[in-house]
């Protein structure tokens, strides 16, 4: 599933985050929300402009200052990252035994 959401992030494709805002949306929602806004904000100071509404990695050739727009996205990404990082709790890994995998509650009827 990761693997699709980062297609689709690059094509600027926002569907692909929402399995992980549903999942734990108090700390992916303002993740994304502040490094979506310092991103968008370093384009503004920057004077980068666009002059497409949509396309992700596709509006680059577009842009004033190509190289300023993938620096923002990249600032931006990380910024989302490092606060995901920091506010999630660890999960331990869990493994499953053999012997756990079947249950000797397991009922089957043929009829």
């Amino acid at each position: 599933m990761q693997k699709f959401a980062i297609a689709m992030s690059l094509c600027q494709v926002t569907e692909g985050a929402l399995p992980f805002a549903f999942n734990d949306p108090k700390r992916v929602i303002p993740a994304v929300t502040i490094g979506s806004g310092v991103a968008h904000g370093l384009i503004l100071t920057w004077g980068v402009t666009v002059p497409v509404l949509h396309g992700g990695i596709f509006s680059v050739p577009l842009a004033s200052n190509p190289m300023l727009w993938i620096a923002a996205w990249l600032i931006g990404a990380m910024v989302t990252a490092v606060i995901v990082s920091v506010t999630k709790p660890a999960r331990p890994v869990e493994t499953v035994h053999e012997d756990e995998e079947l249950k000797d509650d397991f009922d089957i009827e043929i009829g």
